[in-house]
């Protein structure tokens, strides 16, 4: 299997509750201006911030995590938590990777309309955030 990149960038997503603190280092104090923000439902919100041709989203829980260090899932704790490839080919990439025996931690959803995405786990416990836009 090979994935089709359709980007030249990868995006980095850090889940925080220091929103404040946050935003002061990567905005004021990095100077990368933010782009846009999506709301992500009950669970809080991303900020995104432009740093070259790649986006550092910030992952702004509206409640603290559970610290269950035992747990794959990327808002189990914050920190530098998962980053996304934009792919061409999100459903079949998604299909390879179950055949595989690739851990799903989030199998594909549609965030908001034109927009797929899906989480995997890599082999060291790490989230793979796999997006396709329409």
């Amino acid at each position: 299997m090979a994935l089709k990149v359709t980007d030249k960038s990868v995006d980095i997503g850090i889940v925080t509750t220091n929103e404040a603190a946050m935003r002061g280092f990567y905005e004021q104090l990095l100077g990368l201006p933010e782009v846009g923000e999506v709301p992500i439902g009950d669970t809080g919100r991303i900020v995104k911030l432009q740093c070259g041709g790649s986006i550092i989203k910030l992952f702004v829980l509206a409640e603290p995590p559970q610290r269950d260090s035992g747990s794959a899932h990327y808002l189990a704790a914050t920190g530098l938590r998962y980053f996304t490839i934009p792919v061409g080919n999100l459903r079949e990439s998604i299909d390879i990777c179950r055949a595989a025996g690739v851990v799903i931690v989030n199998d594909v959803v549609e965030p908001r309309p034109g927009l797929l995405a899906a989480l995997i786990a890599d082999p060291d416990g790490n989230t793979v955030e796999l997006m396709e836009t329409a």
